[in-house]
């Protein structure tokens, strides 16, 4: 992957399997950094995934919106506002894993896909891998839930939740999900006006100034 510096002095000592789950295995993983110390840490192993952030067009003034899952995650024993994402299976390519993810969870089927960026989720734990798209031309068929999945489809202006990032929400926050976070950051980066991001920009920056005051007052 790109991005990552590649050193000969950074040897893996061993690796003992701990645990195995269905999605999920766990390594003892020694190994000696180029200081020379020699340590162990857990290593998380997991598959590859995508994220999407399918884009509708604008049908009023508040401009094209994102197709968003209100998913019920049982980790934080609660709701997400989430782009659509998933595993990549065996075999399948990262582009195939996103136009079924769309569908099974949305609906929606893309005809435009551009490629975002691929990213490490969490290289503390794991070298799990996150390729983002964004899916546009959309048409709406049917979805393919999973028993385990609940959830419902939404639709939110692109420019409100860049709005809600970078400037802040005005009520409870909805984006507080990393991927999302960063999906929708891209994908507002890329279609959304020049003029616009400068606005959010500025009142980002403002908000940000107004906070740090309160915090030092």
């Amino acid at each position: 992957m790109r991005g990552i510096r590649k050193t000969d002095d950074f040897v893996v000592l061993e690796r003992e399997r701990k645990f195995d789950g269905s999605i999920v295995s766990i390594d003892a993983q020694r190994f000696r950094l180029p200081t020379g110390v020699e340590c162990t840490h857990d290593v998380l192993s997991l598959p590859d995934v995508v994220s999407i952030v399918p884009l509708l067009p604008a049908v009023d003034e508040r401009g094209a919106r994102v197709v968003v899952l209100e998913q019920l995650r049982n980790s934080v024993e609660g709701f997400l506002h989430e782009i659509p994402a998933g595993c990549i299976e065996e075999g399948e390519g990262p582009l195939a894993c996103a136009r079924r993810e769309l569908q099974e969870e949305t609906g929606y089927t893309a005809s435009s896909w551009t490629p975002l960026a691929t990213r490490l989720t969490i290289p503390g734990l794991s070298n799990q891998r996150m390729h983002y798209f964004l899916a546009e031309d959309l048409e709406l068929r049917e979805s393919s839930l999973e028993d385990s999945e609940c959830l419902e489809v939404r639709e939110i202006p692109l420019r409100e939740l860049a709005e809600e990032i970078l400037i802040g929400p005005t009520g409870e926050p909805r984006v507080v999900d990393a991927k999302t976070h960063i999906g929708i950051l891209d994908a507002a980066l890329l279609r959304l006006d020049a003029s616009e991001l400068e606005e959010i920009r500025s009142r980002g920056i403002a908000a940000a100034a107004n906070r740090n005051r309160k915090e030092t007052t």
